[in-house]
């Protein structure tokens, strides 16, 4: 291992595999914002140095993304990490706007043909012949496809109309495991099918999503708070959402420390604004998508749209 100045030691390798693990978790939100930040300042066409430029300027908590650079990883990793994350973003935001001019029709034949992009000469390559570090970049390639076909069918439209998307949970994510009405505990759920290859498709095609669920069980002593928050996040990881808001207060509760009518409870607006005010969007580009009316009573009170969950996720 070499050694600089003052005996500290350098591993550069070791230095931008840390760094690359903020850096890789970028998402096209996170370009999107960037590049939008760019075009106020009339740069059309920028340079990758002056995207990264802006995207290291912006706030990451709002995406979600702790910071975990140390002094020698912003200093020997983080040009060559930056410009690698940024071309896979740069490609998918590419690819993603290509297939927004294609035709519904070619579309479809994209995705019925499988999920490899095509050779040169436009045959469909065999599974066996595509090397095992580009088989997840064709299913992603697929993936977001599929998710412009379906904004283009849609009446609506409503897929590219919203930029943050507020999901309750429980009956509109999810059920129990056990069959009962409400969880028995924590860990009494399971996605409802498709809904996480859903949010999955949502995130691809970079929009930002969001949960907002009561959790009244906690202020009853059904639930303990601790193993909630648990699996709220383990959820919100899965699918990889990035806001999280629970609200356990209950007007009635039988645990005192609970016992509140508020706000943030729905039909009460006070969790969506904190999800709209963390994503950074305006009211007109969010939505939330729930299955009961009081999550389209919360919408209306925080003044958003809404969508029923059977509707949007079927």
């Amino acid at each position: 291992m070499q050694k600089r100045k003052g005996g500290q030691p350098q591993n550069r390798n070791a230095a931008k595999g840390q760094y690359s693990r903020r850096v890789v978790s970028l998402s096209g939100a996170e370009f999107d914002a960037a590049m939008r930040r760019l075009e106020e300042q009339g740069k059309s066409n920028p340079s990758d140095k002056e995207i990264i430029k802006e995207m290291s300027a912006l706030d990451w908590s709002q995406f979600g993304i702790r910071e975990e650079t140390t002094e020698e990883a912003a200093q020997y990793g983080r040009v060559q990490a930056e410009k690698s994350a940024l071309a896979e973003v740069r490609a998918d935001y590419q690819w993603t706007e290509e297939c927004k001019s294609m035709s519904i029709e070619t579309l479809r034949k994209i995705i019925a043909d499988g999920p490899y992009v095509p050779n040169e000469d436009g045959t469909q390559p065999r599974p066996e012949e595509v090397n095992e570090p580009f088989k997840s970049l064709h299913l992603k390639r697929h993936m977001q496809a599929q998710v412009v076909l379906e904004s283009k069918v849609r009446k609506d439209n409503i897929m590219l109309e919203h930029r943050l998307y507020i999901f309750d949970v429980h009956g509109t994510l999810t059920v129990t495991k056990s069959g009962a009405t409400f969880p028995k505990s924590a860990d009494d759920w399971q996605w409802l099918p498709g809904r996480l290859a859903k949010l999955r498709m949502l995130r691809l095609s970079r929009i930002k999503l969001a949960i907002a669920t009561n959790q009244g069980g906690v202020a009853f002593g059904y639930l303990d708070p601790a193993d909630m928050r648990a699996e709220l996040s383990k959820m919100a990881e899965e699918a990889h959402i990035a806001l999280v808001t629970m609200c356990f207060s209950h007007p009635n509760a039988t645990i005192e420390q609970f016992k509140e009518d508020s706000a943030r409870r729905k039909p009460g607006p006070g969790m969506l604004l904190e999800c709209i005010k963390m994503s950074g969007e305006s009211k007109e580009d969010c939505i939330m998508i729930g299955d009961h009316e009081e999550d389209k009573e919360a919408a209306k009170a925080a003044g958003i749209d809404f969508e029923w969950s059977d509707e949007f996720l079927s």
